[in-house]
């Protein structure tokens, strides 16, 4: 489907949206429709946001069942920040709550429908307003495909730049600890990391090798020196760790230094990131220590949210090393990554206390009354332990699963 328009409903009007459906392929559209376009074994979110961000036009299926839902919520918000043109279909007369009267403030509304069918006065108006707006999209293609191209080169001069960066990054980190420290103090890095990524992996193993060697004395350095200290030690630092961590992950030979490394540090946002990038090497110890204090809702807990709700995008223009989770703000980005990994990414079980602590404090520390029951299904069939797990840890992550079962299992019941 190239072009295509997406319809959204609530599924007690299933009947009638499939009507729909059925109505504007008669007139030669294509259309979206869960659940027929999502395929099986798909995670539904991530399906739902593609299939939104790639249609040409949302219609909304508007009985006084929409108020009560909050997928049909996050639809419209969707298509809203992707700028789609959404069509209000009324099926019925009813009052919008407050939250759906400001989502739909500058969205076309139809007459009532009485019935779906080609005779019905308000059905002319849906298809003569799409019809109009497709002509109007022709027009304009020429021009979006100019804008295209313009924003294309403006891109791939960006490429060029980030490729540099990364070329003088990888180059310092083979010249020694003083060369790290100087160049990391003046770079914090987001999309660079990608080139850096690939050039390293180019590498023969012996620049390979002392470029971790390179990477370690710059992190030891750093934590004898009092005069790197606040956000300067904390970029120089996170920076080091996700290079140390992310790099070379079939190299485990320095995880008992990065062990070291945490069992020092006194400062909580490093413990948080070297507990994370153990994991990610599959080490086990430091992200169950670290899971620990999330679960006993130590001071870890709250930076922990406050990292992860910045990280994945949840806060926007917040500083990460000065914002404190206070309980309300939103968690969809977060929540997302750790249930897709739960989901996919069995081989990658040293996450799972710390995903299971941080899901669990997230719905602790909130009042989520509308849970997704696949995100449930998902969670409580995640595989758990393994036998290369300490038996500690696997205790650990049968409680910590039993809690989160039980109070999804709650939010799901009072909703």
């Amino acid at each position: 489907m190239e072009k295509y328009i997406f319809i959204s409903y609530r599924s007690i009007n299933e009947k009638e949206a499939f009507a729909f459906k059925e109505l504007l392929e008669r007139h030669n559209y294509d259309v979206w429709i869960a659940p027929n376009d999502i395929p099986i074994g798909s995670y539904y979110a991530n399906i739902i946001e593609k299939a939104i961000r790639n249609c040409y036009c949302l219609l909304l299926i508007m009985t006084k069942d929409i108020c009560s839902s909050q997928w049909i919520n996050k639809e419209l918000e969707r298509a809203i920040n992707y700028h789609k043109l959404i069509i209000g279909v009324t099926l019925e007369k009813f009052t919008l709550n407050d939250e759906f009267k400001f989502l739909l403030s500058n969205i076309q509304l139809s007459p009532l429908v009485k019935n779906i069918d080609d005779s019905d006065a308000a059905i002319k108006q849906i298809l003569k307003d799409l019809e109009d707006s497709f002509l109007f999209q022709s027009e304009i293609k020429e021009k979006i495909i100019n804008k295209h191209s313009q924003i294309e080169y403006e891109q791939n001069l960006e490429k060029s730049e980030l490729s540099k960066i990364a070329k003088e990054l990888l180059l310092s980190m083979e010249q020694g600890k003083e060369e790290i420290i100087a160049l990391l103090s003046d770079l914090h890095f987001n999309d660079v990391n990608n080139y850096v990524k690939d050039f390293y992996e180019a590498l023969p193993d012996d620049k390979k090798a002392k470029i971790i060697q390179n990477l370690l004395s710059a992190y030891s350095a750093i934590q004898l020196d009092e005069n790197i200290s606040g956000r300067k030690e904390y970029a120089l630092k996170g920076q080091i760790i996700y290079y140390l961590t992310r790099l070379n992950k079939k190299n485990t030979s320095y995880v008992d230094k990065l062990i070291t490394f945490y069992e020092r540090e006194k400062n909580i946002y490093q413990r948080q990131s070297l507990a994370y990038g153990l994991a990610s090497l599959n080490e086990y110890t430091i992200p169950y220590d670290f899971a620990q204090k999330i679960y006993l809702n130590r001071d870890e807990a709250t930076v922990n949210r406050s990292w992860t709700l910045i990280f994945y995008g949840d806060v926007k223009n917040e500083d990460p090393y000065l914002y404190l989770d206070d309980g309300t703000s939103d968690w969809t980005n977060c929540r997302a990554a750790r249930i897709n990994r739960l989901r996919r990414d069995e081989g990658k079980l040293a996450y799972r206390c710390l995903d299971f602590a941080l899901l669990l404090n997230f719905y602790q520390s909130r009042d989520f009354k509308n849970i997704d029951i696949i995100d449930y299904k998902i969670i409580k069939n995640a595989k758990i332990i393994d036998k290369s797990m300490p038996k500690e840890i696997q205790k650990f992550n049968k409680k910590l699963h039993h809690e989160l079962v039980k109070q999804l299992k709650k939010n799901l019941k009072n909703q």
